[in-house]
Formats: structure tokens, sequence, C-alpha cells
């Protein structure tokens, strides 16, 4: 769920009903959010596990993903704020 919170703001942000790949790329030519760019490339890849699951998050895992998550959409919207 919060993989999907993240790319609703990022669809709100450039438009478009892509998945987070795409949303992933754009973020990288983006000098606003030049930053946070690694971060949101590790959740694409925790993402893709989620998808085609091997194995199941442990609690501790799925707590990390959600609280990264929650901080990356509030630098996001900050960072983006004084850009729309």
């Amino acid at each position: 769920m919060c993989y999907d919170a993240l790319v609703s703001v990022l669809r709100r942000i450039y438009g478009g009903q892509k998945e987070l790949g795409y949303y992933v790329s754009l973020m990288e030519k983006d000098p606003d959010l030049k930053n946070v760019k690694g971060a949101i490339a590790y959740l694409a890849s925790k993402r893709n596990e989620v998808d085609h699951p091997e194995r199941i998050s442990n609690r501790l895992e799925a707590t990390n993903a959600l609280n990264m998550t929650k901080q990356l959409i509030r630098e996001i919207l900050t960072k983006k704020a004084g850009t729309q």
C-alpha cells in the first residue's frame, strides 16, 4: 500500500497513469528531487519484490518500508510545493 501512495503522489506531480519505474526515471532528471532519487530507486526495487514474492516481508521490513515511504512523500511534497 505504501508504494501505491507514493505512485499516487508522483502521478499528481508529473501527471499520467504510469508505474513507479517511469516516475523514477523522471525524478532522476528532476533537479528538485535529485537528492531523493536513491530512496525512490530503493523503494522501486522493493516494489518489484512485492509484485513477485519469493518470500514475505517480515514485520521490521514492512515497518521500515512504511516509514521510509512516509518520509519520502513528505520530502517530495515539500520540494515540489514551491515549484508547482
